[in-house]
């Protein structure tokens, strides 16, 4: 048999990677075809014919299985589901108490739906509030009965009421021919008109009570159809019986601040009840969960389950619902329960429930404009509302409420009024001023040097400037005494106090005083700062003698991998103008004579300077590095000879720059008469410490401190790709003390004063953000911040809270400055799978692994959390407003978030080429997603 030659064996081995690939790509494998049989040496036959071409492989699209569309019809295909809107245009209630509702049903498109053929419907009045109940209430006039049968449930889990048990709940009917069944009657061109069985003049409630039938009152009634199949919707419609204008209505919360975070198909018991304004009139006073005895009431029901493991009977008397590592004590021997037995009997517990808003941010749902009753939560205190979440209060002994026991609300706002008197609802839910967790002892203002047209560009040096003010007094601080020491001695707060009083007075001494500078917002790569460069520093000041000429300067740059620089300026020299930029770099001095003595004052004697100067002036070095005197102030350092990669603008074919690889590693290998001995490899921004403005005795020599601010001059921006770059500040005299975590009352604690601004550099246009929208879920519109975990990330976000986090959670975190070790960083730290991992922990097969953090090195830190919407719903923090590039751009740190399975992993990394494996997220990797992605 002919041998191959090596050509054609590097061909085939380039095909069946190309068939792999395909196969890759393509829907799913075909059966196993039948084993050849062997075949014998023979002459080779002649050519044959070219074969019909293959059909393509089948890729998928990120957007073909990701985002609200996808979603959507996936829900919608089952049973021909489809959402319609219904909207009623009439309701009437005569005096002999028959209802009626007029409606009519349209598809997405405005599209009259004429083929709905049953309905379910509710009606309801709205009851003034009485002497003993502070506010007005939904009374329904259907109800059902729910009672508990045996002592468990399928499951095993025990009911907390015994066998026979009965609750009353509020209800709807049904249109149909049962004797308990409503009239639906189609009016065609999608108009409907719906009559009730329920004689609301003659309505009881379950236990023979009377109902009152007042047609004075407003009414409300809801119609819903749907749910699982067909069209899908609900309509909900106020009206007085009697003829009288609505004037009185209780509206407290949108449906559309609970899509927020619920997602557009906010839906709940099936699917078919979709607004708040239908869920409260069933979720009414005196509705209560048979097997577990807890009211169902909507302001009592929703409140318990969004606090969880906040919830007083849950967390215990030492109100830690998660065990605390740091103490000798189980923080969870105390913890309680709080279970509901649902639709079909089934028990769901609500305890590790986590609240994305801080718990007494009452504004994160109860806000917004055109709701009367938007601000009920402070100005109508009741038993029921404010004892859900501070649910081990004892009305009828006056247990755990200083002002004892109370039978009715009718004095609730005599101590708690909105804005007044002993206690105020809304002081008391001031949760920025209450926690002296949550009160940052200075306010940051940046600014930058910014030239008039908007942006910087080559050989420009952006200046930033800070001014800190003491947050309780408004006054700049002296920002000559900011100087950084570990050792906390801010002020300490009183103790029990809400005031921002010392009892040990502040020293100046700060625990964190960081600039960070990321950017372009695509990348996040730490640029610009004197820490962010990768340098090499020699190891004196000299002068070094060079007089015998020929030695050698070696480094590499990059793990001494060549960038390739698509150059379509060079068009005159026609093919082969494309540049390949040599990562290792070596420069060799003259010999000795006229040309060494021309660089050098005395060769015998070469300066810092002087070797920077020759180094500079060889093009091959230039294109990858600098060399300079460094500024350094250390004695130790001063005045001596560093080395710095220069970041490469990689451009494609088109000759546009696609990413900037700045400063990520360089290493000296070799260097004449021992400027360099320091042979190891030295990696820009190896962690959050290694990129922040230092102010020890090590002072940043790029900050300048004035009395009334401290202005910190960036690099030039010559090797930076165009684009919006983050400037994140961190400033901590006081930090975090010594408690870690800390603990009630948080005297040795204080949280961080951050803030984050941008700037633009080589164009105008701000760059969108990849995501968004962290602000529906963690805040309120009313501008309420948000923070997260005790004590490593709380700090008070603002709404750019993706520029604040990727600050640190960028895109060269926790790479060793050893990228040759095997226990170089696993990419835990970056933004993007960070963020996934934990929103989708619930589903994760590593949570642990996949976030890249333990679960409990501080209490409150579990990654158990259930999304509140499908998982798959992309645009709820991709927003139009942001890139898009959630489908256009598939990467193996966005999707290793989610796709954490084995399978996922080995094949996110098969597909994903380095040429230095030993340094994983070093920038120079190639990944294949995009071929079927």
């Amino acid at each position: 048999m002919k041998k191959l030659t090596l050509f054609q064996r590097m061909m085939t081995v380039v095909l069946l990677f190309l068939v792999t690939a395909l196969a890759g790509c393509s829907g799913g494998d075909g059966a196993p075809g039948a084993a050849g049989t062997p075949g014998t040496s023979g002459t080779p036959g002649a050519g044959g014919t070219a074969g019909e071409p293959g059909s393509a492989g089948v890729a998928v699209l990120v957007a073909e299985r990701h985002g609200e569309s996808v979603l959507a019809a996936t829900e919608l295909a089952t049973a021909s589901k489809y959402i319609v809107n219904i909207t009623i245009t009439s309701a009437t209630a005569d005096a002999s108490g028959a209802g009626k509702v007029n409606f009519t049903v349209q598809d997405s498109a405005n599209a009259p739906v004429t083929t709905i053929a049953s309905v379910s419907a509710g009606i309801f009045k709205l009851a003034p509030k009485t002497a003993t109940v502070s506010y007005n209430k939904w009374v329904p006039y259907l109800w059902r009965t729910e009672t508990v049968a045996g002592t468990q449930d399928a499951a095993g889990n025990a009911f907390v009421k015994p066998d026979g048990t009965i609750a009353n709940q509020g209800y709807r009917e049904s249109s149909g021919t049962g004797a308990t069944n409503g009239t639906l009657v189609n009016n065609g061109g999608g108009s409907y008109t719906y009559t009730f069985k329920k004689n609301l003049a003659a309505a009881t409630r379950p236990d023979g009570t009377a109902i009152a039938y007042e047609r004075n009152l407003t009414h409300r009634v809801s119609i819903y159809t749907g749910g699982h199949n067909g069209p899908t919707g609900e309509g909900d419609f106020d009206f007085v019986p009697d003829g009288s204008p609505v004037t009185q209505t209780r509206n407290i919360v949108k449906t559309a601040t609970c899509q927020n975070c619920h997602g557009p198909e906010f839906a709940g018991h099936g699917g078919d009840r979709v607004t708040v304004e239908g869920c409260v009139t069933c979720h009414s006073p005196d509705s209560y969960d048979a097997q577990s005895g807890e009211s169902i009431e909507m302001a009592v029901m929703i409140h318990k389950i969004h606090a969880g493991g906040e919830l007083a009977t849950v967390a215990g008397p030492d109100r830690q619902f998660w065990d605390n590592p740091h103490t000798a004590v189980d923080e969870t021997a105390d913890n309680g329960k709080y279970i509901l037995w649902g639709n079909g009997v089934r028990a769901v517990s609500w305890e590790k429930t986590a609240f994305p808003a801080v718990i007494a941010n009452c504004q994160a749902c109860h806000t917004g404009t055109g709701l009367q009753e938007v601000e009920n939560w402070k100005s109508v205190p009741s038993r029921a509302a404010c004892g859900s979440c501070h649910d081990n209060i004892n009305w009828t002994t006056g247990a755990n409420h200083a002002g004892g026991a109370f039978n009715n609300d009718n004095i609730c706002a005599a101590c708690h009024q909105a804005t007044a008197g002993l206690s105020p609802v809304a002081g008391s839910h001031q949760w920025t001023t209450k926690d002296i967790r949550n009160i940052p002892e200075f306010d940051i203002t940046v600014t930058t040097d910014t030239p008039a047209r908007g942006y910087y560009i080559n050989g420009e040096k952006p200046v930033v400037t800070l001014v800190l003010k003491n947050k309780a007094t408004g006054v700049a601080i002296d920002h000559t005494t900011v100087v950084q020491d570990p050792t906390a001695e801010g002020c300490v707060p009183v103790a029990g106090s809400e005031s921002t009083a010392c009892t040990v007075p502040s020293d100046g001494l700060f625990t964190a005083a960081n600039v960070y500078v990321t950017g372009p917002r695509a990348q996040r790569i730490p640029v610009l700062t004197y820490p962010a460069r990768a340098k090499v520093t020699s190891a004196s000041a000299g002068p070094w003698d060079l007089s015998a000429g020929g030695g050698a300067l070696r480094l590499k740059v990059d793990s001494a991998v060549p960038m390739i620089t698509y150059n379509n300026a060079k068009v005159y020299e026609g093919y082969g103008a494309d540049e390949k930029i040599a990562g290792d770099i070596t420069v060799t001095l003259p010999a000795a004579g006229a040309a060494l003595n021309a660089l050098f004052a005395n060769p015998a004697a070469a300066t810092p300077a002087e070797v920077a100067a020759w180094l500079n002036a060889i093009a091959t070095f230039k294109e990858r590095a600098i060399a300079y005197v460094d500024e350094s102030p250390s004695a130790a350092t001063v005045g001596r000879l560093s080395i710095r990669s220069r970041g490469v603008l990689e451009k494609n074919a088109k000759g546009d720059v696609i990413k900037t690889t700045a400063q990520r590693n360089i290493q000296i290998v070799s260097s004449p008469a021992g400027i360099f001995t320091d042979l190891a490899i030295k990696t820009a921004g190896a962690a959050a410490s290694a990129r922040k403005m230092t102010v020890a005795a090590n002072t940043d020599p790029k900050a300048t401190f004035s009395t009334g601010n401290i202005k910190y001059t960036l690099d030039p921006v010559d090797d930076l790709v165009a684009g919006t770059y983050m400037i994140n500040i961190e400033f901590a005299d006081r930090g975090r003390g010594p408690g870690n975590p800390p603990e009630p009352p948080f005297v040795d604690y204080r949280t961080p004063s951050v803030t984050v601004a941008t700037f633009q550099v080589k164009q105008s246009a701000t760059e969108k953000p990849i995501a968004d929208g962290c602000t529906a879920c963690h805040w309120s519109s009313g501008g309420a911040g948000f923070v997260l975990d005790y004590p490593r990330h709380h700090k008070p976000f603002n709404a750019q809270a993706l520029d604040q986090c990727g600050g640190c959670h960028d895109y060269a975190s926790g790479m060793k400055s050893d990228v040759t070790s095997a226990a170089s960083w696993s990419g835990g730290l970056a933004i993007s799978k960070r963020v996934h991992a934990v929103h989708n922990g619930a589903n994760l097969n590593y949570p642990t692994a996949t976030v890249g953090h333990e679960e409990t090195a501080t209490f409150g830190r579990n990654w158990r959390i259930n999304y509140p919407m499908n998982i798959r719903n992309c645009e709820s923090c991709h927003p139009a407003t942001t890139s898009g590039t959630w489908k256009t751009n598939p990467n193996r740190l966005a999707c290793l978030g989610c796709h954490d399975s084995d399978a996922a992993v080995a094949h996110i990394s098969i597909q994903t080429y380095d040429p230095t494996p030993m340094a994983p997220w070093s920038g120079d990797e190639k990944e294949s997603c995009k071929a079927c992605h």
